[in-house]
């Protein structure tokens, strides 16, 4: 939760109103938790995720993958 993912972030530099990397990463999270039986998928929509899909420049120094564990999952219709 250090939100280094936002400095990197690209998308957020062009649309301050995008929610950014660090929203999708709390949103896949719950996406992914066994107590919540909520798609989130299209909460990332809301939150502006088709932005990331052609980027996939993020990154985190903790070692989470963005583009694969974030992205891909919450854009792909079989997660």
């Amino acid at each position: 939760e250090c939100l280094c993912c936002h400095s990197e972030c690209a998308a957020m530099k062009d649309d301050p109103g995008f929610a950014g990397p660090f929203l999708l990463v709390k949103v896949a999270q719950m996406h992914f938790h066994p107590q919540d039986g909520y798609d989130r998928r299209e909460q990332a929509r809301a939150l502006g995720i088709e932005r990331c899909l052609a980027c996939k420049g993020c990154s985190c120094p903790y070692g989470i993958n963005i583009p694969r564990d974030v992205i891909k999952s919450l854009t792909e219709k079989n997660v």
